[in-house]
């Protein structure tokens, strides 16, 4: 499995009902439009975005806004680098069991510390400082840097010096980041309900609060999880289940929260500390889930954390903090508690997993994973926007279409001016910049490369291409000598397999040969991400970021060391030797291709493969047409107009994927009054006759696929179910598999019925319509011709 691991498999959904239970699979997911993820909608643009590969590159670098900084006490002042100019520092002295933590903000300013582990008022004597450099100073204190002492510091850059803010009732003191999702606001109490003005631009989900003038409780109010504005509270400072306390922040907006009369929130005369956190796409997410009590429980927040904290809301238990900086590697299992004053815990029973896209939890502690118990979270994410590719200190060569002029040799960026001569390839930037390969003659040479590869051991080569050439031998990239009908090292694939096949030889004797190295299907007309690795360990591959195993060889095996000859003389792309023999011609585009004389670790094949991944997407993108989206998760569509299009870039094309291959269309679904809900509908613009559909009616109609070609006699109905579903959310997938169609709701494979069968027939899953016209591809709406338009609520579409 690579990046996505959401999509419901129907064999497992439908084990115990003739399934085989066999393991989440997303093997040909190619769309997929989730409301609830701040990878693809997080309510600021006209876009809903497809996150096929669920990996999204923020506009800024995280590791800018957030840090977690480790450092050593020295019994007296010390200077720590955050790498920025922190707004909020968060310090915990990390083996000492008797030191609090420690808050100071450039808000309150640096010598007033607060202490999340306590209820005490603000202490003015802290000989803190923030240093115009970005660095900090601490004081001697033993919290802050006792003498040979570990510490660690959570950094998080706000907006620099407040500003007054009048959005609200209340005039307040405001530093706000935007990007990052990130305000400290600071208001004189009222002890009566008023408004205040927070900065943020939408609405916070988590607003920390602490009245510094009195000892008090830390207040949390939220609207994530069971957490609800006005309704309960949790406190930062205690175990405590979420009470029920309507008078702390009552609610809150896009500009303003409101407080209460609660003097922990609001009280009168007396200064207020607010931190407020928002959801921000690919940097920080706010969010919950439900504790499963078994290890492999996966939560999603779109990127890969550098810091998540956590909190039961209806049970007692700790806080937890979990970073990237004190547990380097999975599985993270270094912890504190921001409510005790006790020191880090490490046990391999609080392990978590930090992934490409969200967190794995396989402790089964209470404090993070009991069965039934409802978690919220505050994650922040890794620096997912690299200021360069992984260190150059490697590299040999670096060609990127998107840097090439258009004239002349492509151009090696690498510095070391291995620059690649081009024969027949053509540069393609309109669609995307890559060169195009005829799978003729066309190929792309470098002889200096080569050169420096001779008797080399250890190597990487990485490069993004796509085809859909169907049984043609294809290079991608090789090293030959020049005149030798033989490749020394090449990668592309076998004529017999669409997945990658590599293999090494010396002078013709076969070093190893892997013909088919597993995994899906490859040469599907789609961008792919390929690393090829060689040590004295042995050889690597890796597709789309992951690793993949489990391959056998003709010759050899992953263990066997490479061989390069003496007589290299031939680097090429697009073509495997540099003449005679069999060539195998690359026939598609390849968009960049990298060579290291070091083999790259799984962590810097990722962190590549994140760089680059959006010059290389796949597009599946939905403009929204009056479909109003919901913080809660979900897009509302009226029934009226509402649709989102897709067809600009249409996941399936009416014709040429009427296969027999596995295709499925899955979504969560709640109907409103009205009549339907469609999930996916393909229909002809001239004739309301002519469309595929799969559909979810509030009638007795039920739930169904239906084509049709031109009228009754040529279509066919599978429904599901002939009754009405409940206005309550569920699970479908309308899946085609071979000569079947199937339908699960909520897991569960249902019996179909076939109506209305006429002379169509289960030879290929949209086999009717043929649809005579130009077609439309939609969600929520039924047909171009004579148009009807779905109701309710739609969640979480893939295809």
């Amino acid at each position: 499995m690579a990046i996505n691991e959401r999509l419901i498999d129907t064999e497992v959904a439908a084990a115990g009902n003739g399934g085989a239970g066999t393991g989440n699979q997303e093997e040909g997911l190619i769309l997929h439009l989730d409301a609830n993820d701040v990878d693809s909608y997080d309510g600021d643009g006209s876009e809903w975005i497809d996150i096929t590969n669920h990996e999204y590159k923020p506009a800024i670098n995280v590791s800018e806004h957030f840090n977690t900084v480790l450092y050593n006490g020295t019994g007296s002042s010390v200077t720590v680098d955050a790498g920025f100019a922190p707004d909020l520092v968060w310090l915990k002295r990390r083996d000492s069991g008797n030191d609090n933590y420690t808050l100071v903000d450039t808000v309150r300013g640096a010598n007033s510390r607060i202490f999340s582990t306590i209820t005490d008022g603000e202490l003015t004597n802290g000989n803190f400082s923030f240093n115009s450099d970005g660095t900090f100073n601490t004081n001697a204190v033993s919290s802050q840097s006792k003498l040979g002492a570990n510490h660690v510091a959570w950094c998080f850059k706000a907006g620099g010096a407040a500003v007054s803010n009048t959005d609200g009732a209340t005039t307040s003191q405001v530093s706000a980041n935007q990007d990052l999702g990130f305000s400290i606001v600071k208001h004189t109490g009222t002890s009566s309900t008023t408004s205040i003005g927070h900065g943020l631009g939408i609405a916070p989900e988590l607003i920390i609060t602490k009245n510094t003038t009195d000892s008090s409780n830390w207040s949390v109010s939220g609207s994530v999880g069971n957490l609800v504005y006005g309704t309960n509270k949790i406190q930062l400072n205690t175990t405590a289940a979420a009470t029920n306390d309507y008078n702390e922040v009552l609610s809150a907006n896009g500009t303003t929260f409101t407080a209460g009369g609660s003097g922990e929130t609001n009280g009168s005369g007396d200064s207020i500390i607010h931190y407020c956190f928002a959801s921000k796409r690919g940097v920080s997410k706010v969010g919950s889930y439900e504790g499963s009590g078994a290890a492999g429980n996966k939560v999603y927040t779109g990127f890969e954390p550098a810091f998540v904290m956590v909190k039961a809301t209806n049970f007692t238990e700790n806080w937890i903090i979990y970073d990237n900086k004190r547990s380097t590697d999975n599985p993270r299992n270094e912890i504190l508690l921001p409510n005790s004053d006790l020191a880090e815990l490490s046990s391999t029973n609080y392990n978590i997993d930090f992934d490409g896209d969200g967190f794995t939890i396989n402790s089964l502690q209470n404090f993070v994973n009991r069965n039934g118990i409802n978690y919220i979270y505050y994650a922040v994410a890794k620096n997912t926007n690299e200021t360069s590719l992984i260190p150059d200190t490697n590299l040999e060569l670096h060609l990127d279409a998107g840097t090439y002029s258009g004239s002349g040799n492509w151009l090696d960026s690498s510095g070391n001016g291995n620059n690649g001569t081009i024969t027949g390839a053509t540069w393609e930037q309109e669609l995307g910049n890559s060169f195009d390969f005829d799978g003729s003659n066309d190929i792309i040479k470098n002889s200096s490369l080569a050169t420096a590869f001779r008797s080399q051991t250890t190597l990487s080569i990485e490069a993004w291409f796509k085809t859909s050439a169907g049984t043609a031998r294809l290079t991608i990239a090789s090293f030959s000598a020049t005149g030798d009908a033989t490749t020394d090292l090449w990668l592309g694939f076998y004529a017999s397999t669409n997945t990658l096949a590599f293999r090494n030889t010396n002078d013709g004797a076969n070093v190893f040969d892997c013909r088919d190295i597993g995994g899906s299907n490859l040469r599907d007309g789609n961008w792919h991400h390929v690393v090829f690795t060689a040590d004295s360990g042995g050889t690597h591959i890796y597709v789309d970021g992951d690793e993949i195993t489990g391959y056998s060889f003709n010759y050899g095996s992953a263990s066997t060391n490479i061989v390069m000859p003496t007589d290299l003389n031939q680097f090429s792309i697009g073509g495997n030797t540099d003449s005679g023999g069999d060539q195998w011609f690359m026939n598609g585009q390849i968009g960049q291709v990298r060579v290291y004389d070091a083999a790259l670790t799984a962590a810097q094949v990722r962190q590549n493969f994140n760089f680059t991944k959006n010059n290389y997407s796949n597009g599946y993108n939905g403009t929204i047409n009056g479909a109003t989206w919901n913080s809660a998760g979900y897009f509302q569509f009226d029934g009226s107009n509402d649709e989102i299009d897709l067809t600009a870039v249409q996941p399936y094309s009416s014709q040429s994927n009427q296969t027999n291959s596995i295709k499925s269309i899955t979504g969560w679904v709640k109907l409103d009054a009205g009549t339907r809900a469609m999930l996916y509908t393909i229909s002809s613009i001239n004739s309301s006759n002519d469309y595929f559909s799969c559909q979810i009616r509030n009638d007795s109609n039920g739930v169904y696929m239906q084509g049709r070609d031109g009228g009754s006699t040529n279509q066919f109905t599978d429904k599901a179910t002939n009754s009405a579903p409940d206005s309550n959310w569920h699970h479908y997938v309308f899946q085609i598999d071979g000569d079947e169609r199937e339908i699960y709701i909520d897991g569960v494979k249902r019996t179909l019925t076939k109506d209305n069968r006429g002379t169509a027939t289960d030879s290929s899953w949209i086999s009717y319509p043929s649809y005579l016209s130009s077609v439309k591809h939609r969600v929520q709406k039924g047909r171009e011709s004579s148009a009807y338009y779905g109701t309710g609520k739609i969640s979480k579409v893939k295809h």
